[in-house]
């Protein structure tokens, strides 16, 4: 669709867009000159075209743009950045592989300031998830391999980040190479098993507790008790 917002007090068009359902009325994706002008004045939003192709309404939001001409070149009225054509939302539909490759290596590296960080953080609090949403993404995360890359980046990110949840004891294995590693799938001898088979028996031994080790011993002890009492009462 395409749409136009305009002026409350004097109907005066500021804004042209294109995009799909509720586009037109979020505030959410705009420029820095669209939210100036929109925290001074009160506006309306006016549907101009519906149920076009993506190609037609970008046919006439440049059009319209070029008609009322943008502000910042000083050639109308208008808080728009660009000569259109561009969009915000349903514009993923129709790039190529190639423009997203673009737009992915171009944000590489990118870093938001600690200002930025708070304001997103502070928009997030309190937002609850539904349990459809909490399926979907548990869906979408399963099976999904990360690569050396990713890792690394993950790890990187997470250097020298205070974690007061874990113990003393998993802080110094952080980073460590498990024990474990290159002996999944390894047979081992018949010695070794007997040989591991002897240790968990002594083991589980050594760690008998010693209220264990005392009852027994006071039951036997009560059991001769009770037949010397019988063999001499015989």
């Amino acid at each position: 669709m395409v749409y136009q917002h305009r002026r409350l007090i004097d109907d005066e068009i500021f804004y042209i867009g294109i995009g799909v359902k509720g586009r037109p009325y979020t505030k959410r994706g705009r420029n820095k000159h669209w939210i100036s002008y929109t925290n001074k004045y009160e506006y309306i939003v006016d549907i101009l075209f519906e149920n076009l192709t993506w190609e037609e309404a970008c046919i006439k939001e440049k059009s319209l743009i070029l008609y009322y001409g943008r502000r910042d070149l000083k050639e109308g009225t208008l808080v728009n950045m660009t000569d259109g054509g561009e969009g915000v939302l349903g514009v993923c539909k129709t790039l190529t592989a190639e423009t997203k490759r673009k737009i992915g290596d171009k944000s590489k590296g990118r870093t938001h300031s600690e200002d930025t960080r708070q304001k997103m953080s502070d928009a997030l609090k309190g937002r609850i998830v539904s349990q459809e949403t909490r399926e979907k993404i548990s869906k979408g995360n399963k099976n999904k391999k990360l690569s050396v890359e990713h890792k690394q980046a993950i790890a990187n990110a997470n250097k020298g980040k205070k974690r007061p949840w874990l113990s003393e004891r998993n802080k110094s294995n952080i980073g460590r190479q498990a024990w474990n590693k290159g002996l999944k799938g390894l047979k081992k001898s018949q010695e070794t098993k007997d040989k591991i088979r002897e240790t968990l028996q002594k083991t589980r031994l050594k760690n008998k507790s010693y209220e264990q080790i005392h009852f027994t011993y006071r039951i036997n002890h009560c059991w001769e008790y009770w037949l010397v009492y019988r063999v001499c009462h015989w």
